[in-house]
């Protein structure tokens, strides 16, 4: 029962709530990125960003605990410039 209603809450939000539109550009944002040595990683993560912006409903975000200090970093950077 959960699947269902997970399956009909992303339908309608990729119909009515602009899902679409924000994987697609999520996924141009990052082709772009991923052109560049440099912005290859935050590339990866749009990616990832995209997948969770088509389909939201069903899935859990957990931070890493592996290194804080250059995720603070990278989403400081990530924050100024994008």
């Amino acid at each position: 029962m959960r699947w269902t209603m997970n399956l009909l809450l992303n339908l309608l939000w990729i119909v009515f709530g602009g899902g679409f539109l924000i994987w697609l550009e999520y996924v141009v944002a990052g082709v772009l990125l991923c052109l560049t040595v440099v912005g290859i990683p935050f590339g990866l993560q749009c990616f990832k960003i995209a997948s969770l912006g088509l389909f939201p409903f069903g899935k859990d975000i957990e931070r890493n605990k592996g290194t804080p200090f250059f995720g603070t970093l990278g989403n400081v950077v990530w924050f100024v410039f994008a």
